[in-house]
């Protein structure tokens, strides 16, 4: 997985740097920004991903929906970029037993996900956002004996939103977006839609 998180990133410096090439055609973009977003997640059974071996004591499970992100990018020009965040999908938490010791079993599932963005302007300020590309997911699953499992993969992302600029430096966001088949044999898949809104600053 670490070996195609960093191609993966060597392939948006590789963009950046051809988008570079292109703003010196097209000055009307080609701006770095940073950013990040507050929301929720659905859809992502964590519940189910607690490690071999660990039993739930029955409706003990408490499922977090909350979500995250913190995300960076770079406009080619006003209409595509290329941008990668790192992405937070919520937690688990559970009472039960594990290898017959009582023991809290808890979840976490996040990753790092790299997309080309588009951009539909409809004034100067308010325009609609789309995104394809990958999360490079993980979901971890630790217990109170100290015992630990990860699992990993690679899925599908899309999403689609809308941005409004404040200045030509701040803007607001806000995106739905959804990462396909999230998951493996073990814990399950399932398709994880999140749904942020926050703020960018572009420099």
């Amino acid at each position: 997985m670490f070996t195609r998180m960093l191609m993966a990133v060597a392939g948006i410096v590789l963009l950046g740097a051809t988008g570079s090439i292109a703003v010196a055609e097209d000055t009307s973009g080609g701006r770095w920004y940073v950013g990040g977003g507050l929301g929720a997640a659905t859809g992502l059974d964590l519940c189910s991903a607690f490690q071999p071996g660990f039993t739930t004591a029955r409706g003990s499970c408490d499922k977090s929906e909350f979500a995250g992100k913190i995300y960076g990018g770079y406009k080619f020009n006003k209409y595509f970029g290329a941008e990668g965040a790192l992405v937070y999908l919520g937690t688990a938490s559970a009472n039960g037993t594990f290898l017959g010791v009582p023991v809290t079993s808890d979840v976490y599932a996040g990753g790092l996900e790299l997309a080309g963005t588009g951009t539909v302007p409809i004034t100067d300020q308010f325009g609609i956002i789309g995104k394809l590309g990958a999360l490079f997911w993980g979901v971890q699953s630790e217990t109170g004996t100290g015992f630990s499992r990860d699992d990993s993969g690679t899925s599908f992302a899309t999403g689609a939103g809308l941005k409004y600029d404040i200045t030509k430096h701040v803007g607001l966001r806000f995106e739905w977006e959804r990462f396909w088949q999230v998951g493996n044999s073990t814990i399950g898949t399932s398709d994880v839609d999140m749904f942020t809104i926050g703020g960018l600053y572009r420099f």
